[in-house]
């Protein structure tokens, strides 16, 4: 049973990392295309906006990190990082307590 437990969490950990990656990716694509010059320049709280939309994470207890290189104007660098705690379904120890993580960087192109 134990290891059945085991099999189950290590996969839904897997999965809440990949959909907090590609929540992420779709985040920052959204702001690139948006920058400070653009018709309809985006804020930060509608990036985590795409985040909470996009991922399957509570992410209420995520802390993010959105930071561009110069500002969002063309040609900076934005980066953005989410880490989330993992809540086991299994009751383990509190010492066992993980945390997820998704980062990705890209350039401001508008």
């Amino acid at each position: 049973l134990l290891v059945v437990g085991g099999v189950i969490e290590a996969g839904r950990m897997l999965y809440l990392q990949t959909t907090l990656e590609h929540a992420t990716r779709t985040a920052a694509r959204a702001a690139i295309v948006r920058s400070e010059r653009s018709s309809e320049p985006i804020s930060p709280a509608e990036i985590l906006a795409t985040i909470r939309r996009d991922s399957v994470v509570n992410t209420d207890r995520c802390t993010p990190d959105i930071r561009y290189s110069s500002g969002n104007l063309p040609s900076s660098t934005l980066s953005i990082e989410v880490r989330c705690p993992f809540e086991f379904i299994f009751p383990l120890p509190d010492r066992l307590a993980l945390t997820i993580a998704a980062a990705t960087e890209m350039v401001v192109v508008n």
